[in-house]
């Protein structure tokens, strides 16, 4: 017999409330109680909980929805060892659990609470198992009375009454083995089961288990269960106490000529948190001691504070510091705000779009980012998408538990990226996949009208209530200045098209899903053209025609914004098969596409855009190839639906090596010059399956661009960079372009 169950006289459970010092063990006792109290949807910085929406506390006792891998995962621990160590290393989890049934079930299927742990995943980072595990061990006890460790089941059941159970994992280490053994004590008895595994099982993170039946996002649960007084000890646990998220999540800021706006990302802290978010301040000469300078309130819907600085001089790097007051704690988070780089000094620009997710936190891109170093960030949309993080998408709800849907998942793009955002400019825009939709026509930012079909994007509107989309909105560009027109849009939404000048560059910063026509909106006849509809609207076509013509304190020209003006992309989707369809890129409507793509050229812009999941710089054409500017779209990160650029390839997959720059007409018959393109591999949809994440998204074409300015502002170094850290960039690139510049 691998294991046995069998009842022990119970014995007095000592709880302990010593938190573990920072060290590299844990062969003191931690436990969960410090942060559990009160009654909120947000654990606590120790814990990420998948998802969000079925985890809370209520009265000091988490409370979980149950449903397929529910895990509360505790950051700061993880089960490491030395495989060179001696016998006799150990781990010690404990728990009180309680099941609490759904009324009227009247034959519940069990649902199991306990511990997974030896949580990993396919690439070596923390974050990344958080939410992509692909190797675990459960131990626990089900709603039925049966043990469970691992593999095996016990044969009888624990008495499980109304009170709570104390669960208990303790294991010892033989060699390259761990000998386990999970106790269920109700305080009447103690039951047991036992069993010996290899130690690699267990080597991972640490998670409570809240297991039942597959769910969809938002749908009620089996059961629910409830957790207590969780203490971890061993010399196989170790701590990272650098790892806790929160409640402080990150920052983001743009700097506007003499203005800093900065926005703080914070966790759901619960109804009665009633503390501000106060901004500190070194010296002018960033010397000396922070000085509090403003205080904001903490958003409700959003999570989010904002800081206005005027009157910013800022000739020298200068430190900031957000301080937040939460269970009698005072939490910190450090940036810098960067001295502004002169009109000519060299200036570089990162650029990145579409996250779909499955390579969370990206390590390897980060690293080589950072050491890159740019001067500022340009995230062009899709930083989420509905299936980020697993667990489906909440669509239906009311608006605060879908946004909590929505900041669960955008969370991990902030965790991904907070180390360099909190130290530099950035500019950040939500696109399709950001507001729960899988294309979007905003149609002047009206509702999506009712459909027969389900989720009909292209008859042009909304999905989501207007104060969600405005929450989901602030969370990225709530750093940006303010908007170029005070309107709110039919559905209750509002624009936020606006521009600023940094460093001698002139960035706008536009909208072009908001206001574009819904095609199935219009008559067929109309569809292929849709000349007469709008792409940017009214207003937002007269502002970009008013900031083409102001060079106040700007050498340069850039525009930002979410889909590049053309259908550069030929075959898409897991097959890559050839397809004509263009709405959904700035392709679409004609008319409007041409009258945007005139203004940017009388401008001499360059324009850089995401969305396509595909790299490549090009120079746009109106009536003629070459009359209008440069347009550079950059790749996805992690490439979800890929899309290539394969002219003249109608069956199977290209030639190897061909070359596919020079003078086309895209699908709308569009003239655009192709200068260098970073398509995904050849074939890439054909060669042998893979599980490895880094593999499926360099196969796939994912990757960044970069733009290096000259210090005379009068070119511009494109660079497109494959997934990883080896600054691998794709073929055909770096490509250097003329740009218009002024004098100073």
């Amino acid at each position: 017999m691998r294991f046995l169950i069998f009842p022990i006289v119970a014995f007095a459970m000592l709880m302990s409330t010593t938190i573990v010092a920072e060290d590299a063990s844990m062969d003191q006792p931690r436990t969960a109680g410090s942060t559990w109290r009160g009654s909120r949807i947000w654990i606590g910085p120790d814990w990420w909980a998948n998802p969000l929406t079925d985890w809370r506390i209520r009265d000091g006792v988490v409370h979980a929805a149950a449903g397929k891998d529910r895990t509360l995962c505790w950051l700061p621990a993880e089960v490491e060892t030395d495989p060179d160590s001696a016998d006799g290393q150990n781990l010690d989890l404990s728990v009180d659990v309680a099941f609490v049934p759904k009324k009227g079930d009247k034959s519940p299927r069990p649902i199991t609470a306990g511990f997974r742990i030896g949580r990993r995943g396919g690439i070596a980072e923390y974050r990344h198992a958080l939410v992509s595990a692909t190797k675990f061990f459960d131990a626990g006890l089900r709603s039925n009375g049966r043990l469970v460790l691992g593999s095996i089941t016990s044969d009888e059941s624990v008495t499980i009454g109304d009170a709570s159970i104390r669960l208990m994992l303790n294991g010892k280490r033989i060699g390259q083995r761990i000998a386990l053994t999970l106790s269920a004590d109700n305080g009447q008895q103690t039951w047991q089961i036992q069993d010996t595994v290899d130690l690699d099982q267990v080597i991972g993170g640490i998670s409570l288990l809240a297991d039942g039946p597959p769910r969809a996002g938002g749908s009620r649960p089996a059961a629910m269960c409830k957790f207590a007084n969780v203490d971890l000890k061993g010399s196989l646990i170790s701590s990272h106490p650098d790892r806790s998220f929160g409640p402080i999540l990150w920052s983001q800021y743009t700097r506007n000529q003499n203005r800093v706006r900065l926005m703080v990302q914070f966790a759901p802290l619960g109804k009665g948190n009633r503390s501000k978010a106060r901004l500190c301040l070194r010296g002018e000469d960033n010397q000396g001691d922070f000085r509090e300078v403003e205080k904001q309130p903490v958003e409700k819907l959003s999570r989010t504070a904002v800081f206005t600085l005027d009157d910013w001089a800022g000739a020298v790097d200068r430190d900031y510091q957000i301080r937040f007051d939460w269970l009698g704690q005072t939490y910190r988070w450090t940036g810098t705000i960067r001295a502004e780089p002169a009109a000519d000094e060299p200036f570089q620009l990162a650029c990145f779009s579409c996250d779909n997710g499955y390579l969370f936190p990206i390590p390897a891109m980060v690293g080589q980012v950072s050491r890159q170093d740019p001067d500022m960030m340009f995230f062009a949309g899709d930083q989420i998408y509905e299936s980020y993080g697993g667990f489906g998408v909440v669509r239906s709800a009311d608006t605060p538990v879908a946004m909590l849907d929505y900041l669960r998942k955008y969370y991990q793009f902030g965790w991904t990226w907070r180390d360099l955002l909190k130290d530099r400019p950035s500019v950040i825009l939500p696109d399709d996949h950001d507001v729960f939709q899988g294309n979007i026509w905003g149609h002047g930012g009206r509702a999506l009208p009712p459909s027969d079909k389900k989720n009909d994007w292209a008859a042009g509107g909304y999905l989501m209530p207007a104060d969600w989309v405005n929450a989901v909105e602030r969370t990225q560009v709530g750093s940006l200045p303010d908007p170029a027109i005070d309107k709110v849009l039919p559905h209750g939404i509002k624009p936020y098209f606006t521009d600023l000048t940094y460093a001698g560059i002139g960035f706008a910063i536009l909208e072009d899903r908001k206001f574009k026509t819904g095609p199935n909106a219009i008559p067929a006849s109309d569809r292929p053209r849709g000349d007469g509809y709008d792409l940017l609207g009214t207003d937002q076509e007269a502002f970009l025609a008013q900031w083409a013509d102001d060079w106040t304190g700007q050498r340069v020209k850039v525009a930002l914004s979410q889909t590049i003006f053309c259908n550069a992309a030929t075959h898409v989707g897991e097959n890559l098969k050839r397809g004509r369809y263009y709405h959904d890129s700035g392709a679409w409507p004609v008319e409007a596409r041409n009258r945007a793509v005139r203004i940017l050229g009388d401008g001499e812009a360059l324009s850089i855009h995401g969305d396509q999941h595909l790299g490549v710089l090009l120079r746009q054409g109106v009536d003629d190839f070459d009359d209008a500017g440069y347009a550079f779209m950059v790749p996805g990160t992690a490439n979800g639906f890929p899309r290539a650029w394969w002219p003249g390839v109608d069956k199977g997959q290209p030639e190897p090596g061909g070359d596919y720059t020079g003078k086309f007409r895209d699908d709308a018959g569009h003239p655009i010059h192709i200068l260098a393109v970073g398509n995904p591999q050849p074939g890439s949809n054909l060669l042998p399956k893979t599980t490895d994440p880094m593999e499926i998204g360099y196969r796939k074409g994912s990757g960044y661009g970069v733009v290096d300015f000259s210090p005379d502002r009068r070119s511009a170094k494109i660079s497109l960079y494959r997934l990883g850290d080896q600054e691998e960039m794709f073929e055909g690139f770096p490509q250097t372009i003329q740009i218009r510049s002024r004098s100073k």
